[in-house]
């Protein structure tokens, strides 16, 4: 994907936004228990390609600043999971031009992906089958709830500007 100078100010824009969420929500953003806000900003692949770079930056900065124990994991895994959320975005909406269908990605694929290593990465001690169960759970309600509550309205404002 080549950018324009425009592309490439805006995709920076929304790293930061997003490394500025997640760390201005600190307690909420990262450990076994996630709620980020910062995945509002998943709608933006719908309107730009340019979002797709700048969400998986600011993903990888803000994992590898986060505090998780083996931040590595964190940062591969839970960065190429917004990479492919946000990239499935942009393509089913361009498909479909329905704004549902295509916030489902961010959601499924962070429950299923990232719900199922943050239990290895900070509760070693006691895990479970069960325990990678409630943390699938866990991030797909808490994802279900920005993406869907946060996120769908936002995309709808979004359709009224042109970029």
């Amino acid at each position: 994907m080549k950018l324009t100078v425009k592309q490439l100010s805006r995709a920076a824009v929304i790293a930061a936004l997003y490394v500025a969420l997640c760390f201005f929500l600190k307690p909420i953003s990262f450990g076994v228990i996630q709620f980020r806000i910062s995945e509002v900003l998943c709608v933006l692949p719908i309107f730009m390609p340019e979002a797709i770079p700048g969400l998986f930056i600011g993903c990888v900065i803000s994992n590898l600043f986060g505090g998780a124990s083996v931040v590595l994991v964190d940062a591969l895994l839970g960065s190429a999971t917004t990479l492919l959320a946000a990239y499935l975005t942009r393509l089913i909406y361009k498909d479909t031009k329905n704004f549902y269908l295509s916030l489902m990605p961010p959601v499924m694929l962070n429950a299923f992906i990232v719900g199922s290593y943050l239990p290895f990465i900070y509760m070693q001690d006691t895990l479970s089958v069960f325990v990678v169960l409630w943390s699938i759970l866990n991030v797909f309600i808490s994802e279900a709830i920005v993406i869907f509550l946060l996120g769908y309205p936002l995309a709808k404002a979004l359709s009224k500007i042109k970029f």
